[in-house]
């Protein structure tokens, strides 16, 4: 099988310029009628053709400002142009700085993802409910009894009216159907411009996004069949969605408590402008009410692409093209893609099956999802199903060991039974040391003794000189790394107390150093590690109060 190679944010809905200049605000005759309107115009919002011109660009821009709103100024750092990779991408209007905003976004629509694995949550104030604690108004949403006011939100009035109308099926509990299909419900009630907007936006329709839509409208009992364009909006929006939302947290503030409740999916009109690489040049995080700011993570010169990533930054090449693939219907070949040392990561490498040979297996071409793998020392060959074969047993052996959920387990399993197999850098490999970075010291298991602080500490070092070696950046996942190599350091000193104690003093200013670097980056996001956010509270209050100490005994002399 022969697949295309494209990049997904290549082309767009035809007619995506009229979608952004011709819908009127008609206020008097409500959604469903600007709705008929929007789809009249734009003809065909799903339908995916062609390249933009310039003068769609500024159209485009236009209406991206627009919607900022507030969250744009004129100094802002980014462009509309036309990508190396094929359609539109953003750029960089002027020199851009590491760790310097390049714009916030806010959602057009969000709402909150439904599967086995999530837990429900209250579509207002998203405080985890029961099933069974259903709106009262009827609209088959969970919505929490605890405080009155999430029932008569003025927002949630306008979807439990519509949704109430349509007659659910289940009153008794929640519907994951109806649940998984909210975001899209919510583009029917938007305002004329916004619903333009999202039109505009490229949608790979699928048999998939189709499906979760008629599920969602059987659990109904009087749809509108009869208002053909209401059901070709959620069609259309599904897709949207499926192409284009980022995952973001929901936060409870019930009884002014702050604390995330499961994740949900937004729909960024600016941010989805940005195109795929397996190596970004920049981050982005979400504050308590979706407002998404992205980062640089190095320096962008003026007319450089502005990329970011759909995958995880630590998978092979194989994983991430198949996933790509899969989830965003294109197959990457970017740089990393292309080099089968990953820019000397080695991600993907296997140890070569000779006894005596100390090379590493690596794909002979990459973008070749059946390419044979030949070793970089002694030219020996294995086939692509193999080494299949061997990826997937490993995959397997790896999974069973984290379900165990033990640091301890997998420690020693590193050391004994896998590195006769992998080298160190193999995305496996790796997969197990994230397990220990995140777990050991932090599940409250074991009292873990000082060699196994110390290989924590080295796992740290050694996926940060990774990081380092892919040119990745200061990236997300490497602030998290630096407050768990913070908190290592500090049981280390406690584990092994230093006689010297200038030493010790230098020691755990450099180590601090690692703590502010994290909470830089990491302080904005409402995904930033709990334990983080709470002992910087306690450091600030400490220096503030010993600054007032100093400044009272100050007076005093």
């Amino acid at each position: 099988m022969t697949l295309k190679v494209f990049s997904w944010r290549s082309h767009r809905p035809r007619s995506w310029l009229s979608c952004l200049t011709s819908v009127l605000p008609v206020p008097s005759l409500g959604p469903v009628v600007n709705l008929a309107i929007a789809f009249n115009r734009s003809r065909d919002p799903v339908r995916a053709v062609g390249f933009a011109m310039e003068p769609e660009y500024a159209a485009l821009t236009a209406a991206l400002v627009r919607h900022l709103g507030p969250f744009h100024s004129d100094g802002s750092p980014w462009s509309l142009g036309a990508s190396g990779f094929g359609g539109r991408g953003l750029f960089a209007s002027r020199d851009i700085s590491t760790d310097e905003v390049i714009f916030e976004d806010r959602p057009i629509i969000v709402g909150p993802r439904a599967g086995r694995d999530e837990q429900v949550t209250c579509v207002v104030c998203h405080e985890h409910v029961p099933r069974s604690e259903m709106c009262p108004g009827g609209c088959g949403l969970p919505v929490c009894h605890a405080s009155a006011a999430c029932a008569q939100d003025e927002t949630h009035a306008r979807e439990c009216k519509l949704l109430a109308s349509w007659q659910p099926l289940k009153t008794a509990t929640v519907s994951d159907n109806v649940l998984r299909a909210l975001t899209s419900v919510r583009s029917l009630l938007l305002a004329p411009d916004p619903l333009a907007l999202l039109n505009s936006l490229q949608a790979n329709h699928c048999h998939q996004t189709e499906t979760e839509i008629n599920r969602a409208v059987a659990e109904f009992g009087n749809f509108p069949h009869d208002q053909p364009e209401i059901l070709r909006q959620l069609f259309a929006t599904s897709a949207v969605l499926n192409t284009n939302a980022f995952e973001t947290k929901l936060v409870s503030e019930y009884e002014d408590r702050k604390s995330l409740r499961g994740s949900g999916r937004g729909l960024y009109p600016l941010a989805c402008m940005m195109n795929h690489q397996c190596i970004p040049n920049v981050r982005y995080c979400f504050d308590a009410k979706h407002t998404m700011r992205v980062q640089a993570t190095k320096p962008i010169r003026r007319g450089e692409e502005i990329f970011t990533s759909y995958i995880q930054i630590f998978w092979g090449t194989y994983s991430r093209r198949v996933h790509l693939a899969a989830t965003k219907d294109f197959m990457c070949s970017c740089s990393r893609c292309a080099d089968p040392t990953e820019g000397g990561a080695y991600l993907s490498a296997l140890k070569c099956p000779k006894d005596s040979c100390e090379g590493r297996l690596l794909p002979l071409q990459p973008l070749v999802l059946g390419s044979s793998w030949s070793c970089d020392v002694c030219s020996t060959e294995m086939n692509n199903k193999k080494v299949s074969r061997v990826q997937d047993v490993l995959s397997a052996l790896i999974i069973t060991k984290i379900r165990k959920s033990d640091p301890r387990i997998v420690l020693d399993f590193l050391k004994t039974c896998i590195n006769n197999i992998m080298p160190d850098s193999n995305q496996f490999i790796v997969e197990l040391k994230l397990f220990v970075i995140w777990n050991l010291g932090n599940d409250g298991k074991h009292d873990y003794t000082l060699e196994e602080f110390q290989a924590k500490e080295k796992f740290c070092l050694e996926l940060m000189g990774l990081l380092e070696q892919m040119g990745a950046g200061e990236c997300t996942i490497k602030a998290l790394i630096y407050f768990e190599l913070y908190k290592c350091r500090e049981q280390l000193v406690k584990l092994q107390r230093q006689e010297d104690e200038e030493q010790e003093a230098k020691y755990r200013v450099l180590n601090r150093k690692l703590l502010d670097r994290s909470w830089s980056m990491l302080k904005w996001s409402v995904g930033a590690p709990p334990e983080l956010r709470q002992l910087m509270q306690r450091i600030c209050a400490a220096e503030c109060e010993d600054r007032e100490k100093s400044s009272l005994n100050g007076s005093h002399h």
